[in-house]
């Protein structure tokens, strides 16, 4: 029942209840040693990207940030208000915007009207289509150094310094009452919840506005000893509160959770955000970014990470879901989401070039590199390599095909040495003679537990614990088998220079043409879907799809990126996904259908690479399996330089285009005014 229909006896005893709880919560934690989880370094799960005084920032030291509805983000400072488009800062400063008074603009706020306010030291400004007001003494401006800024859910606009709180009504501003006690003098912060409920935080006062006056539920005797450094809305509709060693969200007046600030990161006063994914950043005043993440890890975001500065003054998020963060003295960094995540040379992986990754169990992957032998992937990090007693196989072999089959047998193809089987700690080596080959490219088990075995000179397949060569005498050309799939009908399908397409129909092989061999180039590796596909990615970067033997080809002019298509994969909602040679891309299953039925002209295609995370946009090719999808919907990539890995349920929608904004305009090199 909130307070707000309570009596007044009622509402001291609550007050009371929750208070007493929040000492013991704060006694019992004293008390408690609980493990903390490692810190690891943001750069795993973001791409860090910094922005000073050489890039056009209007001062080193940054004190907030907001973002106004046309998409610029604007940062206020001690030299200025800069606005930033994603690629240039424009500079406001009293010389060439008056409106400012002060190059020190200390806290920004943008409304729901979208109006952008200033408070700077000498008074508030505000930005209202393109036009400047200012707010001084004359307009009940009190004149003191503004400490925040928000909106209350009245759609009014409050101020806050260290003294005095002020709200605005019919164009000026107007004292709004302050709590009976705040404790000893300290800055006097603002906050509302999504809820729309205003609170009030001081280093010795937290308390909320009801029905005109300040309720209080916590104040001198509770904080004097353990003062408040922190506050910020939760996403749940609460309040986050950090001390000087915790923070905890309260909601419905309850103290639901408690999070422990890390060893080297507590005391220091910090601006909290709680993200769009529901992970908490906590921005130290001295020591840096501490990310608790929603399922309980720890990120460290701090100069050693790549930050120029730990005194963080502001975190921002802006609509896709970057991190900004503001500070005193390093500029402006900007943390964007890697959707790929790379596993390579910082995870322990000795050569970083991957031809082969398949999965070995729940949580562990197999890795076959080329001149770094077989590796497993396990907790994040690489292990030893799997060597032989005679060392044929070794952590200087070139892996190029690795798989797990039904058993739990390992199969291993090299370069050179052939194929090797793997049980446990036993490794043998297949005779060369029972394979054909001494490189082998391709490993594919079928749904008759059948493994086949793709070479430079053909193919083979074990079954029964025998190995038998396919040769001419089935039909069997000779070739590189470079892909090898099974289709929903039990048919075998295999692709590789210079045959092409190859089918199985019963114990024979035949080659099928197909329409447009000419412009396709080489074939490069095949997919079967679970709609009963065939498809086909072509080196020429064409995308062929066979559906009960009819084919269609989809090429740059349905907007298919033109790149070489080296591996695909159907992830767990149908839609295709392609290992290139210039990223890893995303092909929407319904614009598949659509562009074959002729109902659309375009693929929905989005393309990954190193701006979303990739370390190397090249995808390994000539290999299967290159790409692998885990019991878990994780797709995972062979490339150039590691593995990489995504969670298709992760991937962001295409991002429309931004908006055109016409910021200049010349005439034979002069400027024009923007009117109109």
């Amino acid at each position: 029942m909130p307070l707000g229909g309570l009596t007044h006896s009622s509402r001291q005893r609550c007050l009371f209840l929750r208070r007493l709880k929040y000492l013991l919560l704060v006694a019992s934690s004293a008390t408690l040693a609980v493990a903390q989880p490692l810190l690891e370094s943001v750069n795993a799960y973001y791409m860090l990207k910094v922005w000073e005084i050489e890039d056009g920032l209007p001062h080193f030291a940054l004190t907030s940030l907001a973002r106004t509805p046309d998409g610029y983000l604007w940062c206020g400072s001690f030299g200025g208000l800069g606005r930033f488009d994603g690629a240039r800062f424009t500079v406001y400063t009293p010389e060439n915007t008056p409106a400012l008074g002060d190059p020190a603009v200390l806290r920004l706020c943008v409304d729901r009207q979208g109006v952008l306010w200033a408070g700077t030291r000498s008074w508030m400004a505000r930005l209202e289509r393109g036009r400047w007001e200012t707010y001084r003494t004359a307009q009940g401006w009190p004149g003191d150094l503004v400490r925040s800024l928000v909106e209350h859910r009245d759609g009014q606009v409050l101020a806050a310094t260290d003294t005095t709180i002020v709200r605005f009504d019919n164009g000026r501003f107007v004292e709004f009452p302050l709590p009976e006690s705040l404790g000893e003098p300290s800055p006097l912060i603002l906050v509302t919840t999504i809820t729309g409920e205003l609170w009030l935080k001081a280093d010795q006062y937290l308390g909320r506005w009801e029905t005109n006056s300040w309720v209080t539920v916590l104040g001198p005797e509770e904080l004097r000893a353990r003062p408040l450094r922190g506050i910020a809305p939760s996403r749940e509709g609460g309040l986050w509160v950090a001390d000087q060693q915790h923070i905890r969200m309260l909601l419905h007046d309850q103290w639901i959770k408690q999070l422990e600030r890390p060893a080297g990161f507590e005391d220091d006063a910090v601006t909290l955000l709680e993200d769009q994914r529901g992970n908490l950043w906590s921005g130290g005043y001295s020591l840096g970014v501490v990310v608790f993440k929603r399922d309980g890890g720890l990120l460290r975001c701090t100069m050693a990470d790549g930050l120029q500065n730990n005194s963080t003054t502001a975190v921002f998020e802006d609509k896709e879901g970057n991190i900004w963060v503001a500070s005193n003295g390093g500029g402006l960094a900007r943390l964007k989401p890697r959707v790929v995540r790379v596993f390579g040379d910082q995870a322990g992986l000795r050569q970083s070039v991957v031809n082969s990754v398949c999965e070995e169990q729940p949580g562990q992957m197999l890795v076959g590199t080329h001149g770094g032998g077989l590796v497993r992937l396990s907790q994040q990090r690489f292990g030893q390599a799997v060597v032989s007693l005679d060392s044929k196989l070794n952590a200087s072999s070139w892996v190029l095909t690795v798989l797990r089959d039904h058993a739990g047998t390992i199969w291993a193809g090299t370069y050179n040495e052939g194929l090797f089987r793997i049980r446990g700690e036993e490794v043998y080596q297949v005779p060369f003679a029972e394979i054909g080959a001494r490189i082998v490219v391709s490993l594919y088990e079928d749904s008759a537990n059948r493994l086949w075995i793709g070479t430079v000179a053909g193919l083979a397949v074990r079954e029964g614990g025998k190995i038998t060569l396919q040769s001419a005498t089935n039909g069997m050309p000779h070739m590189v088998v470079q892909s090898i799939v099974e289709d929903h009908k039990g048919v075998l399908w295999l692709c590789g220079p210079p045959v092409g397409l190859v089918q199985r129909v019963g114990e024979r092989f035949e080659r099928l043409a197909l329409p447009r061999s000419g412009e396709l180039g080489d074939l490069k590796t095949l997919c079967a879907d679970r709609a009963g596909n065939l498809w086909i990615g072509t080196l020429n970067g064409n995308l062929v799809r066979l559906f009960e033997g009819i084919p269609f080809v989809y090429t740059a002019e349905h907007a298919l990126p033109p790149n070489p298509i080296f591996s695909l994969v159907e992830d767990e909602n149908g839609d295709l996904w392609a290992g290139t040679g210039e990223g890893i891309v995303r092909i929407r299953r319904a614009s598949l259908e659509a562009v074959a039925a002729g109902k659309s002209l375009q693929l929905d295609c989005l393309v990954l690479d190193k701006t979303e995370g990739m370390r190397s946009a090249q995808c390994r090719d000539g290999f299967q399996p290159a790409c692998w999808r885990s019991a878990d919907g994780r797709l995972w990539f062979a490339t150039l330089k590691g593995v990489a890995t995504l969670d298709p349920k992760n991937v962001p929608s295409k991002t429309p285009p931004p908006r055109a904004w016409i910021e200049e305009v010349e005439v034979d090199g002069v400027p024009q005014l923007l009117s109109g």
